[in-house]
């Protein structure tokens, strides 16, 4: 399959909204249990800032785990926090927040959309005018100049 410039990238961009969408959907449809807050801490980062994180023990069938987590949206005095976690994984968890929920998503399809933009818009890396041929077997894509087109 051979695909335009734009088509390609327009492909590229829904790919990754799919696959965060993905990702986010196994989350959603997760356990989520209460969680005791066991401590708080920090962690030294660079020039003497702080990165602040909470530690919390939760049960799922009546099994034990621990984890630290960012501090993000616990405040001071919680003794305790929602936590959701893999119903299949109980061991990977993380809090039920805002910003537990949706801010690696949000970070990564950011991450990913920049970099893929600024890639496509540049002339210099993908020359105007270029085709993207598709295979299924390696090499998956392919760049194409459009005078080689056959």
């Amino acid at each position: 399959m051979t695909l335009s410039k734009t088509r390609t990238y327009l492909y590229l961009v829904a790919l990754i909204f799919v696959l965060c969408f993905l990702y986010q959907a196994l989350w959603m449809l997760s356990g989520v249990t209460k969680g005791d807050v066991i401590a708080f801490g920090h962690g030294s980062g660079d020039k003497y800032k702080y990165i602040n994180n909470v530690t919390v023990q939760y049960y799922v069938s009546d099994k034990q785990y621990t984890e630290v987590f960012l501090k993000s949206d616990v405040p001071d005095t919680a003794t305790s926090t929602p936590i959701r976690y893999l119903l299949f994984a109980p061991s990977f968890s993380r809090l039920d927040t805002e910003v537990g929920n949706w801010g690696l998503v949000l970070v990564l399809f950011v991450l990913f959309f920049s970099c893929l933009t600024i890639v496509f818009l540049i002339k210099d890396i993908i020359p105007n005018g270029s085709y993207f041929q598709i295979n299924r077997r390696y090499p998956y894509i392919k760049l194409i100049k459009e005078n080689n087109l056959k």
